[in-house]
């Protein structure tokens, strides 16, 4: 490509940004799926004691099995302690962190277990 055929991509570019008004819009929520979002946090915590987790997951349409996990991971004390959406994403978010350490490379008996299972006479390995 020559040089005045970059600087003629560049220059469309620039145009087409300029034709739709700008930078696009930025998305300050959180994509909806497996993640639960600090709305929906906030909506858990309002409604932590006063209605069941399955009604909660209902009401937000979610599964049950999304919502009995965020209350068993984030509330301070089992059954009838408090969930606060706050430290709830936090540690949502600090879980989230990357990079993490393998499986494989965090578990001695797993690591033994699977060098042992390729070592052998058997082809684990595809």
């Amino acid at each position: 490509m020559t040089l005045d055929g970059v600087f003629g991509t560049l220059r469309t570019g620039m145009r087409w940004q300029c034709n739709r008004g700008g930078m696009t819009a930025l998305q300050l929520d959180q994509p909806a799926g497996r993640y639960l979002s600090m709305r929906e946090r906030e909506d858990i915590a309002v409604w932590r004691g006063h209605i069941s987790g399955r009604e909660i997951a209902r009401r937000l349409g979610r599964s049950p099995a999304t919502i009995s996990p965020e209350l068993r991971r984030n509330t301070s004390t089992p059954r009838h302690g408090s969930y606060r959406a706050t430290v709830a994403q936090a540690e949502a978010d600090r879980r989230a962190r990357r990079p993490k350490t393998s499986k494989l490379a965090g578990h001695l008996p797993l690591q033994n277990y699977v060098t042992a299972k390729l070592a052998g006479s058997q082809h684990w390995s595809p």
